[in-house]
């Protein structure tokens, strides 16, 4: 699987410490099959308002992340992890909104080529800011 569904696992895993979501519904992405291991993280994180499909019915989980995207995922998780809701919306470009939310809250502190796939030390980079030491719950005292 590509980076996409790694970043899924992430984001559901760290939003589900803080926020409750409704049950796992119908899918309506046509590349997700219900037999899927990441079935149910997609249409959690889709719930909750973390993800979006690329289109109304293909989620493309084999796809690779691009900034913008990481971007978007980190300013909705940090809304989530805040407020309990995702209100942000898109923007102009549709990536707008989001990059002026992470600005604003300290997520993001440069600019990136918001085409581009990000690579894994660039999605870390944006996600180890979207959400506050406290939120993660330490597992081990090594």
């Amino acid at each position: 699987m590509k980076k996409l569904l790694s970043v899924i696992l992430m984001v559901c895993l760290a939003v589900s410490m803080s926020v409750s979501v409704k049950a796992v519904t119908s899918n309506p992405f046509i590349d997700v099959s219900d037999e899927a291991w990441y079935h149910e993280d997609v249409i959690k994180a889709v719930e909750t308002g973390i993800i979006n499909g690329k289109t109304d019915t293909e989620f493309m989980p084999e796809d690779f992340l691009t900034y913008a995207e990481a971007v978007k995922l980190a300013a909705c998780m940090n809304q989530v992890y805040l407020t309990g809701d995702v209100t942000l919306t898109n923007g102009e470009p549709w990536f707008k909104s989001y990059v002026d939310y992470c600005e604003k809250n300290g997520i993001i502190t440069r600019e990136y080529n918001y085409s581009e796939n990000a690579t894994r030390a660039g999605y870390m980079e944006i996600f180890a800011k979207a959400l506050p030491d406290v939120a993660f719950e330490k597992i081990n005292n090594v």
